[in-house]
């Protein structure tokens, strides 16, 4: 019958209470895309790291220091297991191979 769908609040990402990002600059997102087919999103924030919001538990985690090469969405193509995205520098259509974020992907081409 009825299926019906609602907001859920979730809590800001950590770094939006760490004392030492409260100084007067504003933190903006430079790239988000879903991981784990929907089951996370990814975010980047200049100046402050790459985040992982797991959506069932609405919890936060930290993936590293370092941002995404990419400015704005990013999308992953399985048959070519690679995210596509407009590069950070010169905005250039380019892939990544993001499967292993223990360090700042590199772009495999663009």
């Amino acid at each position: 019958g009825n299926k019906t769908w609602h907001c859920n609040l979730v809590p800001p990402p950590p770094f939006v209470r760490e004392p030492s990002n409260w100084d007067n600059s504003r933190r903006e997102i430079t790239a988000y895309g879903v991981v784990g087919g929907g089951s996370h999103v990814c975010i980047s924030v200049e100046g402050v790291g790459t985040y992982f919001l797991d959506t069932a538990s609405h919890a936060w985690s930290e993936v590293g220091k370092w941002t995404l090469p990419f400015h704005g969405k990013v999308k992953y193509v399985p048959e070519l297991k690679l995210w596509f995205g407009l590069s950070t520098e010169g905005q250039h259509l380019a892939a990544a191979d993001l499967s292993d974020m223990d360090s700042q992907p590199q772009l495999e081409g663009a």
